[in-house]
């Protein structure tokens, strides 16, 4: 695993930057977001794109990356998400983790952790 490629990932989520951050996704990367069940995911760049530009849309949404490290073939990242609740009802903030998967030396799938009790919903 190579740290500027995960020091790379990092700064792209935290720019909020969604075309430099899909650009470390293999072309038919799997993303799972385990708060929404197992059956929810996201096949590929494109539906990708879409999601991150929605999700870094969102009023005064902001990442921080608190610790990432790599072994092998494999990743992990704790990270806070924050911003403004919908309707403007206060912030939030959702503490959570990835597991990503590297594959050809980009993100082959990366699943999601995290309490959806605590988002801007």
């Amino acid at each position: 695993m190579n740290a500027s490629f995960l020091e790379s990932v990092k700064a792209a989520l935290e720019s909020l930057d969604a075309d430099r951050l899909i650009s470390h996704y293999v072309d038919d990367a799997v993303f799972l977001d385990s708060s929404l069940g197992d059956s929810w995911s996201l096949r590929g760049r494109e539906k990708l794109m879409t999601y991150f530009k929605e999700l870094f849309s969102l009023s005064g949404v902001k990442f921080q990356v608190t610790s990432i490290f790599g072994c092998g073939e494999w990743a992990a990242a704790e990270w806070i998400w924050s911003g403004t609740r919908r309707g403007g009802d206060g912030g939030f903030r959702v503490k959570g983790a990835s597991i990503i998967q590297i594959r050809d030396g980009k993100i082959g799938r990366e699943t999601i952790y995290y309490d959806s009790r605590s988002g801007p919903s």
